[in-house]
């Protein structure tokens, strides 16, 4: 016996890769499952940083931590912070 079609029409696969979500034409960072996962990915930031350089006062530490703040407080979070926040990770690597 042949398996059936399903007849739910198949959903697309939405990416959480950052260079997705960044080449997105209309990429909101508002929505809450966005903004859950762009939290979760700038506390690894922040755990990268802390575990490379344990310096309180490192610069790209402080900007993190403020754009973790401003998620907390539901500010959206800008294209150039997501762009920032690439660069910082490939930095920290």
């Amino acid at each position: 016996m042949k398996p059936t079609k399903s007849i739910h029409p198949k959903k697309p696969i939405v990416s959480t890769r950052l260079i997705d979500i960044l080449s997105r034409e209309n990429a909101t960072y508002e929505d809450h499952e966005n903004r859950k996962w762009l939290f979760d990915k700038f506390v690894k930031l922040i755990d990268r940083i802390e575990a490379r350089n344990p310096s309180i006062d490192d610069l790209d530490l402080r900007w993190v931590e403020r754009r973790i703040l401003r998620i907390n407080e539901g500010m959206p979070v800008s294209r150039d912070d997501v762009k920032k926040a690439n660069e910082l990770w490939r930095r920290w690597k």
